[in-house]
């Protein structure tokens, strides 16, 4: 009989101790209206702190921003750190998971998402560390490519050569896979094979074609185990669209495009 009074009070205090051991997590108790929103090429600073709330799964401390976008916008979100092993979480406006990440461009302790937004709304950005351990100073980055045909910028000749150059300040690509474009319109005026190839020192290059009409008719990324890119298209005459795009939305630098035009011999 004292054997089975003896093992609930040994139970009881086995758990006591272990509560005693763990600390209560703080919730991250929040309207969205209250969060600070990130504007797009602004670079905000922000400290995880132990004041902070907590992620109920692992107990890494939160800090919650909110993108406000609309279906087919592109956007990028960058988180950067020194002090810890960032992690970012992104929610859509009912609250269901979009993307998250930890490492980014196998850079480390630094974490990015780049998506396409399927609805309108204010999306929840979560900033934490890789655990309740990563505490410290970092930086969040947002941004973002509006959905809709892109642009030209410039024209290339057919056949032709342009020699620019990828920069930060570009806009990204609105399909969600490349990262700073630059666009430029070319014509055929008669049925051609053409062959179109971006080279770079610099980036690892991706090359999207698109129709007079946005719609994409071609793209690679990387040609002849290279990070150049070539695409062959049989097009017929019109107005077609080429970008010069960067895998990643933090590269860029110089590159050379180039236009070859092959029509069958008479």
């Amino acid at each position: 009989m004292l054997a089975r009074r003896v093992l609930p009070v040994l139970a009881a205090a086995v758990l006591l101790g272990s509560a005693m051991a763990q600390q209560a997590l703080r919730p991250p108790n929040y309207y969205l209206f209250q969060l600070p929103r990130l504007t797009s090429g602004e670079r905000v600073t922000g400290t995880l702190s132990m004041d902070d709330g907590q992620n109920f799964k692992d107990g890494s401390y939160v800090d919650l921003y909110v993108v406000q976008g609309l279906e087919g916008d592109r956007v990028s979100i960058s988180v950067s750190s020194v002090a810890f092993d960032a992690f970012v979480t992104l929610f859509d406006p009912d609250g269901y998971l979009v993307s998250s990440n930890d490492d980014y461009m196998e850079m480390g302790g630094d974490a990015g998402i780049d998506v396409t937004l399927y609805v309108d709304g204010a999306y929840l950005l979560v900033v934490s560390g890789y655990s309740q351990w990563d505490l410290g100073e970092y930086t969040v980055e947002l941004r973002t490519g509006d959905s809709g045909s892109p642009t030209a910028a410039g024209t290339i000749d057919v056949p032709g050569t342009i020699e620019s150059e990828i920069t930060g300040d570009m806009p990204l690509h609105p399909n969600g896979y490349v990262g700073p474009t630059e666009y430029f319109g070319f014509e055929v005026t008669e049925d051609s094979l053409v062959l179109l190839t971006l080279t770079s020192f610099d980036f690892d290059t991706v090359l999207p074609v698109f129709d007079e009409l946005g719609n994409e008719i071609g793209q690679n990324d990387d040609y002849d185990a290279t990070s150049d890119s070539q695409v062959a298209l049989q097009l017929s005459p019109g107005t077609y669209v080429v970008a010069a795009s960067s895998y990643y939305t933090g590269e860029g630098g110089s590159y050379s495009l180039t236009i070859d035009r092959f029509v069958r011999a008479p």
